[in-house]
């Protein structure tokens, strides 16, 4: 009987090692899967830097540029402010999107004949969780300033194509 009795309590050692051994494992598959995705930077949140003012020189006259200003401003659904809008600097009004709202400053220069800069601001807001209070952002997406110059010089080859 004793020797029946130490088999069944041997085997239930065996048993429960096995068994610890694969929890071990589950734990530490599922550890790693928890470390790779905090590592791993998701495609919908983008690198965020501080958000600074950017100019960028183009081969227009600062008449075209605005132009192409103008359109990229419509393009994106943002509406000129005509109370701040002047012949060098467009502003437009703020466009809200959820708990966020932005709004986009141009300030035109003219560097020679054909040649012209546009400097962009983009101001970005968010409401507070649990106020109506607008908060400034700091900070803003490594690639914004970029999709938007790229947009600018787009429109200005376009506005050179139609004439004007």
């Amino acid at each position: 009987m004793s020797n029946s009795s130490g088999k069944k309590a041997r085997r239930a050692v065996q048993v429960g090692s096995r068994w610890a051994g694969g929890w071990i494992i589950i734990l530490l598959l599922v550890g790693m899967g928890f470390v790779i995705v905090q590592c791993t930077p998701l495609s919908h949140e983008a690198e965020q830097v501080p958000n600074r003012p950017v100019t960028r020189t183009f081969d227009v006259n600062e008449e075209m540029l605005r132009k192409a200003v103008e359109r990229v401003f419509a393009k994106k659904n943002y509406q000129l402010d005509p109370e701040r809008t002047t012949a060098h600097h467009l502003q437009s009004r703020w466009l809200e999107e959820g708990s966020y709202r932005t709004m986009i400053i141009a300030d035109l220069r003219s560097i020679k004949r054909s040649q012209s800069e546009v400097t962009l601001r983009v101001l970005l807001e968010k409401k507070g969780t649990w106020s109506e209070i607008w908060v400034p952002m700091d900070e803003i997406g490594i690639d914004v300033y970029d999709l938007l110059m790229d947009e600018v010089s787009m429109e200005s080859y376009r506005v050179l194509y139609d004439g004007g």
